[in-house]
């Protein structure tokens, strides 16, 4: 597992899970990717995304099309005070919105700002 990998994997673990509604693409919209998730996506699955989609092209009849790797911005949608999901699906536990200002704080500092010095 690479250096990106593990830092991923640690802020993913930050966040509770919840189960969408199958088929659900409610809170999808226009959806940044760090190369460490892009890198995770199928090289088919790539080739779909074009960054002047505003609706994520992964959002699919069926739902997202990447559930399992969605990026973290994802993740946070439904688990987050202010981020409630649209179609009211409850879950057990919730982060703050002080708990995910951190969490996209050490994603962005982590993977938006090392790939701008490349």
């Amino acid at each position: 597992m690479t250096d990106d990998q593990a830092i991923l994997e640690r802020l993913r673990g930050c966040i509770p899970t919840m189960e969408c509604i199958p088929g659900c693409t409610a809170c999808c919209g226009h959806v940044p990717f760090a190369r460490a998730e892009w890198q995770r996506m199928t090289p088919e699955q790539r080739q779909r995304h074009s960054i002047h989609d505003l609706t994520c092209s992964f959002a699919g009849p069926e739902g997202c099309e990447v559930y399992a790797e969605r990026p973290l911005i994802c993740r946070m949608f439904g688990v987050t005070e202010g981020l409630a999901c649209p179609r009211g699906v409850p879950v057990r536990e919730k982060i703050t919105a002080d708990q995910a200002a951190q969490i996209m704080k050490e994603y962005q500092g982590a993977f938006f700002n090392k790939e701008n010095e490349k």
